[in-house]
């Protein structure tokens, strides 16, 4: 792995400390992070790949009324949570999907 520096505002730090300590749904900074940006990047590659199903899908989370008009499960009610092993290189390999 390779170390990055990145500057966030403080009440981005303040949120994910809180998710950390208060929620404990992530050990750590780092880890938090990591998988904020591979969620990003499996999202990202998605729509690279097939852009119009990436906008119809966005299109119908934006404008869906009640939760029967949706066409597919609300992902913003679940997270990943880490579970099982760390690797040699400091990250899980195993995640839990839960409800929050």
């Amino acid at each position: 792995m390779k170390i990055i520096t990145v500057n966030l505002p403080i009440s981005y730090l303040k949120t994910m400390d809180g998710l950390i300590k208060e929620y404990k749904i992530y050990p750590s900074r780092s880890e938090l992070i990591r998988v904020a940006i591979r969620e990003f990047l499996m999202k990202e590659l998605e729509a690279a790949q097939d852009p119009q199903e990436a906008a119809d899908q966005e299109y119908i989370q934006a404008h869906a009324n009640s939760p029967e008009q949706k066409t597919e499960i609300d992902q913003s009610l679940f997270i990943r949570v880490p579970a099982g092993k760390i690797d040699e290189d400091g990250i899980y390999k195993m995640y839990r999907i839960v409800k929050k």
